[in-house]
């Protein structure tokens, strides 16, 4: 974010300040509109972030009824890989094996799901940054 901040041209807050802007009105109407993409991807980050962590509730939380998707996910996977090392080191030959890459992979397409959810709104922002980057003057 600073170095975005420090690419806005200098020469956008003179104008400002020549035309009777004050702090406030060149932070809410310049700096601000310009800055919607670097807050949109800084935003999307956090997003993926929380979203994607299993590990604080593993810590935090004792209330099974309690528990994130991701966890649930991430104790499936578990499960399912032990079941399968179990059963490969002294199944009979025959017996059905657990079908960990199938499991991976549905529990894959539900964690992505809420993130392709997210993407189509903060797509306009990432656009809009590419197009004001693209004036000349």
């Amino acid at each position: 974010m600073r170095n975005f901040f420090n690419d806005i041209p200098v020469e956008l807050f003179e104008s400002a300040k020549i035309e009777g802007a004050g702090e406030m009105t060149i932070l809410y109407r310049i700096v601000l509109p310009l800055s919607l993409p670097a807050l949109a991807t800084i935003g999307l980050f956090y997003a993926l972030g929380y979203w994607s962590s299993w590990f604080p509730g593993m810590l935090y939380v004792d209330n099974p009824r309690l528990y994130s998707l991701q966890y649930i996910i991430m104790r499936i996977i578990r499960n399912i890989d032990m079941a399968a090392t179990i059963a490969a080191k002294g199944a009979p030959a025959g017996s059905p094996i657990a079908p960990s890459y199938a499991v991976r992979l549905a529990t894959a397409v539900v964690t992505i799901g809420p993130i392709i959810f997210l993407y189509p709104f903060l797509q306009k922002y990432f656009v809009g940054g590419l197009k004001v980057g693209a004036i000349k003057g």
